[in-house]
This record gives structure tokens, sequence and C-alpha cells, in this order.
């Protein structure tokens, strides 16, 4: 029988898996908003707006995934002469 624990990082890694792949129409809108601006003078605030909660949706669902893979950004000048105890207080208070 699985724990809680194992239920919360499995389903961490699906959501963060099934929001990877936000990122292509995500791009591919973005791209399109640029080539329409600015090769033929058209603009479109919906699509923009589009862009902008695909963005905000990749940070949010994705942001537990990254945290368990390790990928997240860290700031190693803080903590790359401290502790492991330090270390970890930092990661808490960063997250």
């Amino acid at each position: 029988m699985r724990t809680v624990p194992d239920l919360l990082d499995a389903t961490s890694a699906l959501i963060g898996r099934a929001v990877a792949w936000l990122l292509i129409p995500l791009l591919l809108l973005a791209i399109g908003l640029v080539l329409a601006r600015y090769a033929f003078g058209l603009g479109s605030i919906a699509a923009q707006e589009t862009v902008l909660w695909l963005h905000a949706s990749v940070f949010m669902l994705g942001s537990a995934w990254t945290l368990q893979q390790g990928k997240h950004v860290r700031v190693d000048v803080f903590s790359a002469r401290a502790s492991e105890r330090t270390r970890a207080w930092i990661e808490l208070l960063g997250c």
C-alpha cells in the first residue's frame, strides 16, 4: 500500500509532466504574437492574455515537480559554504 507522501509525489510528478506540455502552445503562441506584431502590425489582447495565463499555469502547477526533481533555481552564493542544516533552512524559507 502506498503512503500519503508517495501518493503526493506521484500526483506532483503526473501534474508536472502534463503541465510541461503546456510549454509547446505557449511557445508557439508567443512566437506567433511577435511575428504578427512586427511583421504584419497586428496584435491581439486575448492572445497576449492567453500567453500570460499559460505562463502562470506552467510556473504554478509545475513548481512542485521542479522542486521534487531538484531542478529549481537556487542562490548557491548563499548556500555554497553553509552547513547542511543552514541549507535546509534556506530551502525551507525560500519555498
